[in-house]
């Protein structure tokens, strides 16, 4: 029982007396703590070398323990990051591509290595990475982009030779960043006028048709419009037509109107 006794006696005093000679000792065993330093909140221990301890128990039994320290380096920050590890920072969207921050001292550093957003020009890209193509910002100047009808549909088969149908092209002018102002526009020969706001566009067109030009010997009037949002690629293009004047004793043919989709393509 005696031996017993003092085996716990002994192990007891190695690990009471383990801190307080990691501490003392330190800088006969090459063991150096650091604290604080350039970046608070940070501990650092770098050890190296071996270390003998010598401890008596109260019963006056000579216990040695002898302990061996591989060279490492330990280092925390509370709430910080690792050393040397990396994230993405900026953005992905359009043009934009993500940079990286590296963390150095337990703070990550500035975004590097992106493509940022800049102003936006009349060109088909996403250049300020907002996630619409061609809102383009103010000092761009004037955007001409070309139209091109990609699928029309008369109200009748026998509605034919209207002047805009699939394949007419053109083309519009406006000022960046489509906010406001007059707009112009050429489509299958007929001008067009109108308005955008909020890259919105409202075009008009209108055409006076005499005899004899018309096959029924009436006087027509045509309206074409071109409508819809800029940013999406593509407007809707409509097409009316009414008798304005009617000689005695004609009959004038039914009127047409057709629906059609007009493609915006940006240089």
């Amino acid at each position: 029982m005696a031996s017993t006794g003092l085996g716990l006696q002994s192990t007891s005093a190695i690990v009471l007396l383990s801190a307080a000679v990691l501490g003392a000792c330190g800088a006969r065993s090459g063991l150096e703590v650091s604290q604080g330093g350039s970046n608070p909140g940070t501990t650092s221990v770098t050890s190296t070398g071996t270390t003998g301890v010598t401890a008596t128990s109260t019963t006056g039994v000579t216990t040695s323990v002898s302990t061996t320290v591989v060279s490492s380096s330990v280092s925390s920050s509370t709430g910080g990051c690792i050393e040397g590890t990396t994230k993405d920072c900026g953005s992905n969207v359009g043009q934009c591509k993500f940079g990286k921050e590296t963390c150095h001292n337990g703070v990550f550093g500035a975004c590097e290595g992106g493509v940022t957003p800049k102003p936006e020009a009349c060109n088909g890209l996403d250049e300020n990475c907002n996630g619409t193509v061609n809102d383009c910002d103010p000092g761009s100047g004037p955007c001409t982009p070309t139209l091109f009808v990609t699928g029309s549909t008369p109200s009748s088969p026998n509605c034919i030779d209207f002047p805009v149908m699939m394949g007419s092209q053109g083309s519009f002018t406006y000022q960046c960043p489509g906010t406001g102002g007059a707009v112009t526009a050429t489509l299958g020969g007929i001008p067009f006028m109108g308005t955008v706001n909020n890259n919105v566009v409202q075009l008009d067109g209108f055409a006076t048709i005499f005899p004899p030009q018309t096959p029924d010997g009436c006087t027509w009037q045509d309206h074409h419009s071109i409508t819809g949002s800029i940013t999406s690629g593509t407007l809707t293009y409509n097409y009316s037509e009414m008798v304005i004047a009617k000689p005695p004793g004609v009959t004038c043919w039914n009127p047409c109107t057709e629906v059609g989709t007009v493609k915006i393509t940006f240089p």
